[in-house]
């Protein structure tokens, strides 16, 4: 039969005591214990004094109707009968050797992991000696409930930490104060860690013999109330410090909760009374009063635990205060607070993005809920939408923003180079390869890669970049060694590509790949309320570019831009601001005669958008005689890349 440290020893204290079946039982069950035994016995003849009172203060611990534990080593190694029923544990057994997170919901309130919570909180306080704090604890049973815990350090050694745990539930206001508590190795450590437990503690604790006298104070009580414990011991402690109610009416004994506790040898709360300082002024306090009983049952005296409740009376009173003067604004001020905090949040998360509309702030909302995870993103959106200022913010709002951002577009690269482009190659892997390349995925290992223009990558080039988003392995042009790398994709298109995978344009599985977190971005036509920031940010920008007097917008200007469809989105819009700065003189800025002539014609009886968008690209073609790229093309004209361009004619049909 195997006994724990702390139970075997209490068994040879009571064995001091008249009951030597149990070491009779011990050298019978196991001999090999005798002489243990005997050198005991000799150590508890020579210490009967101390053993006595670490009993003493073991039943203290036992008895006490706070919830009292010992951690050691970040593990719990005792605790007492009110934490036991406060965590349904049926026996110490249960709870020993479980780490603190193991009592409590995988996070924390505010979003900590409650094990990595746990290691800071004792951290601090063997940094500091104690800590204060509120934790959420969650039963095997589900039930949940709210404590304030003091954890106080008792050892702080390399090898050894030693921290006393008191706790209360503060989900109904109901007090767990710190008792006292033993877990000790041998029995030269008893008085000293016994003592370590009650100086240490964070609360006052004093205790009391049958008439109510002082028997011993720690050094919390005797700073709170004043006294030192030479001027307490043997005086009756009502008398001291509790002989008056707060208002300095008479405090009668026969009526005080903390001497009940002598009589009918119950633990009795209070939330809130006030005991007196030595310099004649009230301290308001909460208390427990815990009877220590024998174990023949009889009442040997009580200890009382007590917290200076001042910050929390003085806070009680100032939030009653406030709630009588706000209580009419109070639901519209939450209302507003909140809003404002969601604003400040937007602002500070996308400074370079300029919006006031709601379904772009809907766009803003999943990027800043996407970000936070390693999710592949497809961005789609019209040409001039802003995809890549999007896929620049969801790389700088996670955690990878201190890794390099790296950007593809997959249509402005030649088709025989986009291999290497992507994948890197080895010296000799093509005619001209004259040295190694790395490519952009490596170069963005541990960071994001944008895939601006997927719908043009060549499908030949499909199946590497699937193999890349399923396992994250690739071989580098020239190489026969599987390269690892850790990328987040961010893709953009303007295509659709569910249309283009049933086409066989683009693979299917690779689309289902990519639209894993799928982001519409709205067409600047369908936010117009848009136009009027984005328009005053291009004066100003183009403006200092330029080194040119800030014009200001009319009202004039502002209708013009508001009644055009921009295909060419803000891009276009930024083409036409910076055009009119050019060409307008004085304070005022003149949207450009081009902008004009286009809009009024563009808006004349259309029949659907796609009429219209086609006149819009035969009159910007004809003007530049057919010219489609380049310099003062008709792409570089209505803000749009070549191949979108191109794209757009072949889909409406303009052909030369």
């Amino acid at each position: 039969m195997e006994l724990g440290y702390l139970e075997f020893i209490k068994q040879l204290i009571n064995a001091h005591k008249g009951d030597s079946k149990v070491l009779e039982f011990f050298a019978e069950s196991k001999p090999e214990l005798k002489p243990a035994i005997d050198e005991l016995l000799e150590v508890i003849n020579n210490n009967k004094d101390l053993l006595s009172e670490a009993f003493f203060y073991k039943e203290l611990f036992e008895k006490s109707g706070d919830a009292l534990s010992v951690i050691k080593n970040g593990r719990f190694i005792d605790t007492n009968t009110a934490a036991m029923k406060c965590f349904k544990f049926p026996n110490k057994a249960s709870i020993v050797n479980m780490h603190p997170s193991e009592l409590s919901p995988e996070f924390q309130p505010d979003g900590e992991h409650s094990y990595k919570k746990a290691e800071e909180i004792m951290r601090v306080a063997l940094e500091n000696g104690s800590n204060r704090f509120e934790w959420l604890h969650e039963l095997a049973d589900g039930e949940q409930f709210m404590a304030e815990i003091v954890l106080t350090t008792l050892v702080n050694e390399p090898d050894r930490q030693i921290f006393h745990s008191s706790m209360r539930n503060i989900s109904d206001q109901k007090l767990k104060e710190t008792q006292l508590e033993n877990a000790y190795r041998t029995i030269s450590e008893i008085q000293e860690e016994s003592d370590l437990i009650l100086q240490s503690a964070g609360e006052g604790i004093y205790g009391l013999d049958l008439n109510g006298n002082t028997t011993f104070a720690n050094q919390a009580a005797q700073d709170i109330m004043g006294y030192t414990q030479e001027e307490m011991i043997g005086i009756n402690q009502h008398q001291l410090i509790h002989h008056s109610h707060a208002d300095g009416s008479a405090y009668d004994v026969n009526s005080c909760s903390i001497y009940s506790a002598l009589k009918d040898g119950k633990v009795h709360k209070i939330d809130n009374e006030v005991f007196w300082h030595k310099n004649g002024k009230p301290v308001p306090v909460q208390y427990t009063s815990t009877p220590i009983i024998d174990k023949s049952g009889k009442i040997k005296g009580a200890v009382v635990c007590f917290q200076d409740i001042s910050d929390r009376v003085r806070a009680q009173k100032e939030l009653v205060a406030a709630l009588d003067e706000l209580s009419d604004l109070k639901n519209q001020l939450e209302v507003e607070n909140a809003y404002l905090q969601e604003e400040i949040k937007l602002n500070h998360n996308f400074e370079e993005i300029i919006s006031k509309s709601k379904a772009f702030k809907k766009v803003l909302k999943d990027i800043q809920q996407v970000s936070q995870t390693n999710a592949t993103v497809l961005i789609h959106g019209e040409s001039g939408t802003g995809k890549e200022l999007l896929a620049r913010a969801v790389h700088n709002l996670s955690d990878r923003k201190d890794k390099a951002l790296v950007k593809v577009n997959c249509a402005a690269l030649p088709a025989n180079l986009i291999e290497s482009e992507l994948f890197g190659h080895k010296k000799g892997a093509f005619t001209g390869a004259v040295m190694d390349k790395p490519g952009r995925f490596q170069l963005a290992d541990k960071g994001s890669i944008f895939l601006d223009e997927i719908g043009e990558l060549p499908l030949e080039l499909q199946a590497k970049l699937l193999r890349v988003l399923q396992e994250g392995e690739f071989e580098v042009l020239g190489d026969t060694k599987t390269q690892k790398v850790d990328v987040r994709i961010i893709a953009a298109t303007n295509v659709d590509l569910l249309k283009a995978s049933r086409s066989g344009e683009f693979r299917e599985d690779l689309y289902y790949r990519l639209n894993v977190f799928p982001i519409t971005v709205p067409p600047l036509r369908d936010r117009k309320e848009d136009i009027s920031l984005l328009a005053q940010h291009f004066i100003l920008k183009h403006s200092t570019r330029l080194g040119r007097e800030t014009q200001s917008l009319t009202k004039a200007g502002l209708a013009k831009l508001l009644k055009y469809d921009w295909p060419g989105n803000v891009r276009e819009l930024e083409n036409i601001i910076e055009r009119s700065i050019i060409t307008s003189s004085g304070s005022r800025l003149n949207i450009d005669q081009f902008f004009v002539t286009q809009n009024a014609e563009a808006t004349v009886e259309p029949i659907t958008l796609e009429e219209v968008e086609r006149e819009h690209i035969l009159k910007i073609l004809n003007q530049c005689k057919w010219k489609v790229s380049g310099p003062g093309g008709a792409a570089e004209l209505l803000g749009l890349k070549r191949t979108t361009l191109e794209a757009r004619m072949a889909k409406l049909g303009i052909k030369r």
